[in-house]
């Protein structure tokens, strides 16, 4: 019936370019009151999150990053980034949680109590903002070159005469046999004063890698100031 109805529909359109209309039958209208509700579209106001920066070292062996993991679950807090490694048989890293700013410092004693139990050092930063300073830019800096001491303190020296900041850094060297020379690199996130030029920035940088005989790249991030 329903697509009988409807086909007498689509034809009466077709020959007339009307759409037919006739009175409804009250024997067959719904006794059921009409219900109208409104549509709202709302949108949801971001939430704040409270910022845990963590630092964690102790002796190497199974099971440290469930620990961790563990406590963040438990408190319903995010694990946004870490930098985890084993250097000479020590597990060390730092981790950044996200906790919801209720559970923040309850999550906070949680992961320090794991000292005790767990024979770790922790260090627990908090920071209710995540956001890059006002007047400052992000650069990407990569250096690599034949190891050698002072490098890392040169670079540092000069980022530090310029006002700039380092909010991450990986250094590593590779190529450890007697038959291969060990190359040192570095990969680096600076925040550097939007008054400083990156051109100027990368003069004064490369004044150090030629001496120490090393190559470098520096580059903005996008969105950062122009050179």
């Amino acid at each position: 019936m329903g697509l009988e109805l409807l086909g007498r529909v689509v034809r009466h359109a077709r020959d007339h370019g009307t759409l037919p209309a006739k009175p409804q039958d009250v024997r067959f209208a719904t006794r059921a009151p009409m219900i109208r509700r409104a549509v709202v579209l709302t949108h949801d106001a971001p939430t704040m999150m409270t910022s845990l920066v963590v630092t964690v070292m102790g002796p190497d062996r199974p099971g440290i990053v469930r620990l961790l993991s563990d406590r963040a679950q438990r408190f319903g807090v995010n694990w946004a980034a870490s930098r985890l490694s084993r250097l000479a048989g020590e597990f060390a890293g730092m981790v950044h949680f996200e906790a919801p700013p209720e559970n923040a410092d309850a999550f906070a004693d949680s992961l320090r109590n794991l000292e005790a139990s767990s024979g770790l050092k922790l260090v627990v930063a908090k920071s209710d903002s995540a956001q890059v300073p006002a007047g400052l830019h992000g650069v990407e800096l990569e250096l690599v070159g034949d190891d050698r001491v002072g490098i890392l303190s040169n670079v540092t020296r000069i980022l530090a005469e310029a006002g700039v900041s380092i909010e991450h850094i990986n250094t590593e060297i590779v190529g450890t046999t007697p038959s291969a020379p060990r190359t040192f690199k570095v990969a680096a996130h600076l925040l550097v004063p939007n008054t400083l030029a990156s051109a100027e920035l990368r003069r004064q940088l490369e004044a150090v890698a030629t001496e120490m005989m090393v190559d470098l790249a520096l580059g903005d991030h996008a969105g950062g100031a122009p050179a």
